[in-house]
C-alpha cells in the first residue's frame, strides 16, 4: 500500500510523520493518546522528557519523539490498513497545524496544513474555491475517492452507503410521501429516499458547484437523481426557503455539511422546521460525532430537539471514513 500527503508518497509499511503546532505533550500525554480506543496502541514503553514513547499493537509499531509543540512519529506497519486508521485517529485528536510525511530514511515533504475533521493520507484530484466554500476531491488508500467541504470529510466511495442508508432507514415510516432535504449536495440522501418509495423529494442546496462536482467524480452516489422527475433541486439558502415556504411537508432531512456544534448554532432553525412540517411529520438530522469526548455537545443538540418536539430518538452508524465515529443521526416527530 502507498500513502499520500499532498504530493509526497511513502510506503505504508515504514514511514515517518512529522507534526508541528500541536499542544505541548508530556510522555504521559502521548501515552494517553496512543491508548485511545481508536488508536489502540496499548503496549507502551514510556520514558520522561523528550525521550521516545514506544508503542505497539498487532497492526503497527511506533516511536514518538516529543519536542514541545513539535513531534515525530516513526512507524512500521504489519497491517497497513489498520495502521492508517489508527494514525488518522491519532492526528485528529492531536490537531497539529501542519504535517509532513517521509519514506523511512528519506527527506520529509513540505509541511501540509492539517484538516482537523478530514483524513490525513489523501492525494488531491480537485481543489476549488466557490463563493460559499472550499471543495476538494481526493483519493485515499483505504476509502477510495473522498469529498471534502472546508476540509471536512463528506462522503467516500467506499462507505457512502453506510452513511446514506443508515440515515434514511431511521427517517422513514409509512405515510411520509413528500420530503425536503436541506443541503445534501452529493445527492445520496435524495437517491436513497427515492429508492425507498418517497413520492417527491425537494433538495435545497446553496452551492450548485457541489452537485456538479459530485456528478463528475461520484456518479454512483448521484445515480439518476438529476434526471428523475420525482426529484427537484433548488439552489439557495435552505433556512430562507423554510421561512418563505407555504405548503407543509411530511419529512425534512437536515443534511447540511457542518455538523451542529451547539444548540445556539442551529437552535433558531428548529421552529422553522417545525412550522414547515405537516401534522404527523418528521425531522431527521445528522448530528455529528458520537465519540465520548463529543457526547456533552451531542446531548445539548438532542435536548434542543426534545424541547421543540417533545420527543427524540437516535441512531448510531459506523462510517469508517469518518475519523470521529460513530456518527449520530436524530429523529423527532411532530405529534400535534
Amino acid at each position: 500500500m502507498e500513502l499520500w500527503l499532498g504530493e509526497q508518497r511513502a510506503s505504508a509499511e515504514h514511514f515517518t510523520l512529522g507534526f508541528v503546532g500541536h499542544r505541548a505533550l508530556s510522555a504521559a500525554d502521548a501515552a494517553a493518546l496512543l491508548r485511545h480506543p481508536l488508536v489502540g496502541l496499548a503496549q507502551l514503553e514510556v520514558e520522561g522528557g523528550a525521550a521516545p514513547v514506544r508503542a505497539r499493537s498487532a497492526a503497527l509499531e511506533a516511536e514518538w519523539t516529543l519536542d514541545g509543540a513539535r513531534s515525530q512519529l516513526a512507524v512500521r506497519c504489519a497491517d497497513p490498513a489498520a495502521g492508517v486508521q489508527s494514525l488518522e485517529a491519532l492526528a485528529a485528536m492531536l490537531r497539529p497545524q501542519t504535517v509532513t510525511l517521509a519514506d523511512a530514511g528519506g527527506a520529509p515533504c513540505a509541511p501540509v496544513p492539517f484538516m482537523p475533521v478530514g483524513l490525513l493520507f489523501v492525494r488531491h484530484l480537485l481543489d476549488a474555491q466557490t463563493p460559499f466554500q472550499r471543495i476538494q476531491v481526493g483519493e485515499h488508500p483505504l476509502f477510495g475517492r473522498v469529498l471534502f467541504l472546508n476540509g471536512e470529510t463528506q462522503i467516500a466511495s467506499s462507505d457512502e452507503r453506510a452513511y446514506t442508508e443508515g440515515f434514511v432507514a431511521g427517517a422513514l415510516r409509512p405515510g411520509l410521501r413528500r420530503a425536503m432535504v436541506l443541503g445534501g449536495g452529493d445527492c445520496g440522501v435524495v437517491r436513497e429516499l427515492l429508492a425507498q418509495g418517497v413520492e417527491k423529494v425537494l433538495m435545497i442546496e446553496i452551492d450548485e458547484e457541489v452537485v456538479r462536482v459530485c456528478a463528475e467524480y461520484f456518479p454512483d452516489v448521484v445515480g439518476e437523481t438529476l434526471s428523475d422527475p420525482r426529484a427537484t433541486i433548488r439552489y439557495g439558502d435552505a433556512f430562507a426557503y423554510l421561512r418563505d415556504r407555504g405548503q407543509r411537508i411530511d419529512l425534512i432531512v437536515y443534511d447540511l455539511s457542518d455538523a451542529p456544534l451547539t444548540l445556539g448554532d442551529y437552535g433558531p432553525v428548529l421552529p422553522l422546521i417545525k412550522r414547515a412540517l405537516a401534522p404527523g411529520g418528521r425531522v431527521a438530522m445528522q448530528c455529528g460525532s458520537g465519540m465520548p469526548e463529543d457526547r456533552a455537545r451531542l446531548e445539548v443538540v438532542l435536548e434542543g430537539l426534545r424541547a421543540e418536539f417533545g420527543n427524540c430518538t437516535t441512531r448510531d452508524v459506523d462510517v469508517p471514513s469518518f475519523v470521529q465515529r460513530p456518527w449520530v443521526f436524530a429523529y423527532a416527530d411532530l405529534l400535534s
